[in-house]
Formats: structure tokens, C-alpha cells, sequence
């Protein structure tokens, strides 16, 4: 090896172990913040049965759209600006970006947070004849600046390579969320309205932790560094990203915004307690490729090629470890899953499986949509999530209206497998990249022998949910340790048990 290859090959490394660093703490956060949420959504499903859980169902994405438009796709903007700006040694520039985007953001968000306290009528009503909805909108509502600045600062935690305070606010977030809706549903008896002011003091609570999270990352933030800020650039970045978020809304998430206007609260309900096992099971990819993008853009800009098909086929490998066998679970043992929800959403079954099925090939091409924002393909980006997001609604519109509550789910279905395959070819087209590889789909010639362990059945349900997926992950584990590791997966590991090692009390 040549003191040139040796020298790549220790940067190689290094940017590996930054990505186990942080994605081991973000998916640790993820894994006890998605364990907290889960009780919490059964918690309040079994409260307030499906029709209560639908009202607030749709007031909340309803909310989730407004506060993404909100963010004006300045999330990915501080990944790639910042991590580009501290790669050049600009950190004056970098504090800057987060100042500029962040107040430019919660001055939109304060204004749309006052229409909807004052007029939810005008969503509830005049759009889903939904009176009922009203109260509960109008306290959603109120969480909006909260909502919009928890995500946008976590982000630009991020964006200086640790995930403890994702982690740390998820967890907090969904550890309030659930103690709230304890003692506002289910003791009080407030019903929608009181889940509505438990994720208003969640998301209140959250957004403190990433704040504090800001303060230590970037030391003060001051108003003089709007000197810095380079509003014109970071803003033609980010508005073709908006758009592509929103279309990303499009297609998955928007789909009960829109069927709420056919569909019962009951089968809102049940599609959103369906959507919630789905997507349940993608944070691994989700977490990984959120860490991995600045140092996407990094090595991108420094025309490290090599390097970037090299870690794009690890991360891509690595959300197969964590993902795919919650996937495939959900898959298999749907039914005795939405048990756990109240004996009334277990009709939802089809909804998991179909929803599953979309994530499963999101999961098996990787990153490829932050890929094509990374390397520069903002417009591409936005081009693809805009075409597949009108594909999306309109098979939203006409199979809901034929099919009920089961055309949401065929036409996300079809919608998320659709753009992903299709970032895929043109990210391969472009420069050979690709999660399509022998290194990074092991896991998944690893899992296929051992999926007739999830075809036992027991009863009762939660016997069933039990022992079988107990089975399958104890055997998928051992079968990755005795199929054995690649080098980059020993710099995984070792990167996690040391950062992970550093989080115990007495080490």
C-alpha cells in the first residue's frame, strides 16, 4: 500500500467511524424514543378509540404539512452548508447559516401558528366537514414554532457530526408526550383535545433540549452573524429541496390529509395507527443517512468518489441491519402488532402490509434521495418526489373514492417504491452508485432462510408477537456473526462500543 493509499484509507476510516459514532447514537436514541412512542400511540389509541384517534390523527399531519412548508427546506441546507463551511474552516459562516434560517423560519411559523388559534374552521370545516376537529386543530396549531425549531436546530446539531441531541430530544419527546397523554386522556378524560395538548407540551420540551444543543455546538449565536449569512445562496438551495420535501409529503405522508375528506374518523384511525408500525421500522436508514450527508457533501466537494461508493454501500448495509428485521416482522406478524392498538385496528392488516412493503424497497436502495441532494441534484431531486407525489395523489383521490381506506395505502405503496427506484437508476446512471451490491445486500440473502420462523403462529396475540420475532432476530444476529463482517463493519462496531462505552455511568 502506497503512503498515498495508506493516507485515503485512514480518512476512509475515520469518516466511517464518525458516521457509527453518530448514527449509533441516534439510533439508540431512536430505538428508546420509538419503543416510548409506540406505547404512547397505544396508550392513546386504546384511550380515545379509533374515531377520537382519527380527529387528532389528521389535525396532527395536518400540522406536520404546515410546519414543513414552515421549515422552507432549510433542514438539508444546514447539513450541507455547514458541513461544507467547517470543512473550509468557516465556522464564523456555518453559525451564520442556522442564525439566518432559523429566525427567517419562526417568523413564518409565528404568523400561520396565529391564523389557525384564531380560524381552524377554515381546515375543519370548509375542507372536512369535520366540526369535531376544531378545538383539536387550533391546539396542534399552537405547537407549530415549537415543532419547527426543535427540527431545525437538531439539524444543525447534526450538521457538526453528533446525533446525542436527536437522540436525547426524541427521547424526551416521546417520554412527555406519553406521561401527558397518561394524565390528560386517560385521567382528565380530555379526550383528542387532550392528546392535542400533550404534543404541544412535548414538542415545547423537546425544542428547550435542542436549543441547549445549539448553545454548546456553536457557542452564542448572535444577530451580527446575518453579516455572514449568505441568504441568496443558501435559499436558491433550499427552496428546490421545499419543493421536493413537499413532494416527499406527497408521498406518503399526505395521503390522509387528502382521504380525510372521503374517509370516516374510525378508518382515519386505523390507516394512522398502520402507518405508524411502517414507518416504525426505517429509522435505521432514516438516522444513518441524516449523519451521513455532510460528510457526503464533504467528500463530494473534494472529489473523493471512490470514498462516497465505498460508504454509501456500508451505510446502505447497515440499514438493513437495523431496519430489515422490524420490517420483515411487521410484515409477517401484523395482526398480533395492531392487537397491541385495541381489538378494533386489526382490520387495518392489509394497510400494514402494503405501507411495509413500500418501505422495504425505500430501505433497499438507500440513501439515494439525499445522495442526489449531497452531490448537487437539488432540481432532480425535487423533479422525481414531484412527479411520483402527483402519481401519489391522484391514485390517492380515485382509489379511495373506489376502494376505501385501502387505496391510501396501495397508492403510497406505490408512490414510495416508485421514486425510489427510480433515484436509484439515475444515481447509478450518473456515477456509479449504488446500494444494489453483494456487500451491501448480505443481510437480506442472510434473512430469507430464516423467515419460516414467522410463519408460527400462537395464540393468544401477544404470545404470538413474542416468540416467533424473538426467534427470527436472535437467529438473523447469530447468522451475521457466523456469515462474518467486513473491515468497514469492524470500524462500525468499534466506533459504537466506544462511543456507546463513554455513555455508561462508571466508564
Amino acid at each position: 500500500m502506497t503512503e498515498d493509499n495508506g493516507g485515503a484509507q485512514m480518512e476512509y476510516n475515520r469518516q466511517i467511524r464518525q458516521v457509527a459514532k453518530g448514527g449509533s447514537v441516534d439510533v439508540l436514541g431512536r430505538i428508546i424514543a420509538k419503543a416510548i412512542g409506540t406505547v404512547g400511540v397505544a396508550v392513546m389509541s386504546r384511550l380515545l378509540g379509533a374515531s377520537a384517534y382519527g380527529l387528532y390523527f389528521v389535525a396532527h399531519e395536518v400540522t406536520r404539512l404546515l410546519a414543513l412548508v414552515l421549515r422552507l427546506g432549510y433542514a438539508s441546507a444546514i447539513l450541507r452548508y455547514v458541513g461544507i463551511y467547517d470543512g473550509e474552516k468557516k465556522r464564523r459562516r456555518a453559525r451564520a447559516v442556522v442564525t439566518g434560517t432559523v429566525l427567517t423560519s419562526l417568523a413564518a411559523t409565528a404568523a400561520i401558528a396565529m391564523v389557525l388559534a384564531i380560524w381552524p374552521q377554515l381546515v375543519t370545516e370548509r375542507v372536512y366537514q369535520k366540526p369535531l376537529m376544531t378545538p383539536v386543530l387550533r391546539i396542534i396549531g399552537l405547537r407549530l414554532p415549537a415543532q419547527v425549531m426543535f427540527i431545525l436546530l437538531v439539524f444543525a446539531t447534526m450538521a457538526r457530526g453528533t446525533a446525542t441531541y436527536r437522540a436525547i430530544g426524541n427521547v424526551v419527546l416521546h417520554s412527555v408526550m406519553l406521561g401527558s397523554v397518561v394524565v390528560l386522556c386517560g385521567l382528565l378524560g380530555f379526550g383528542a383535545q387532550g392528546a392535542a395538548y400533550a404534543s404541544l407540551i412535548s414538542f415545547t420540551v423537546a425544542g428547550g433540549v435542542a436549543l441547549m444543543g445549539l448553545s454548546r455546538l456553536y457557542s452564542a449565536i448572535r444577530f451580527e452573524d446575518l453579516a455572514h449569512y449568505e441568504a441568496g445562496v443558501v435559499t436558491s438551495f433550499s427552496l428546490p429541496l421545499l419543493l421536493g420535501e413537499l413532494s416527499q409529503y406527497g408521498l406518503f405522508r399526505v395521503n390522509p390529509v387528502i382521504g380525510g375528506k372521503w374517509l370516516s374518523e374510525a378508518d382515519l384511525g386505523k390507516y394512522g395507527v398502520a402507518s405508524q408500525v411502517a414507518v416504525g421500522g426505517v429509522f435505521g436508514l432514516t438516522a444513518l443517512e441524516q449523519i451521513f450527508s455532510p460528510i457526503m457533501a464533504d467528500l463530494h466537494n473534494r472529489g473523493k468518489m471512490e470514498a462516497l461508493r465505498d460508504m454509501f454501500s456500508t451505510t446502505t448495509r447497515w440499514a438493513y441491519y437495523f431496519t430489515l428485521p422490524l420490517m420483515v416482522v411487521a410484515v409477517f406478524k401484523a395482526r398480533s402488532i395492531l392487537h397491541v392498538f385495541g381489538p378494533e385496528f386489526t382490520e387495518a392488516v392489509p394497510l400494514v402490509q402494503a405501507l411495509c412493503i413500500g418501505q422495504l424497497v425505500n430501505i433497499s436502495t438507500g440513501p439515494t434521495g439525499n445522495a442526489l441532494m449531497m452531490l448537487g441534484h437539488k432540481w432532480l431531486f425535487a423533479i422525481d418526489s414531484i412527479t411520483m407525489a402527483v402519481t401519489n395523489i391522484v391514485l390517492c383521490v380515485v382509489l379511495t373514492r373506489w376502494l376505501g381506506v385501502i387505496g391510501l395505502a396501495l397508492a403510497g405503496m406505490t408512490a414510495t417504491a416508485g421514486v425510489n427506484l427510480l433515484r436509484t437508476f439515475q444515481l447509478w446512471r450518473r456515477y456509479r452508485i449504488s446500494g444494489y451490491t453483494m456487500r451491501a445486500i448480505r443481510p437480506v440473502l442472510i434473512s430469507i432462510p430464516l423467515l419460516p420462523l414467522l410463519l408460527i403462529s400462537l395464540h393468544p396475540w401477544w404470545l404470538d408477537l413474542l416468540i416467533p420475532p424473538s426467534l427470527f432476530l436472535a437467529a438473523f444476529v447469530a447468522a451475521v456473526y457466523l456469515v462474518g463482517l467486513d473491515p468497514d463493519d469492524r470500524q462500525v462496531l468499534e466506533a459504537v462500543r466506544r462511543r456507546l462505552s463513554r455513555m455508561l455511568p462508571g466508564d
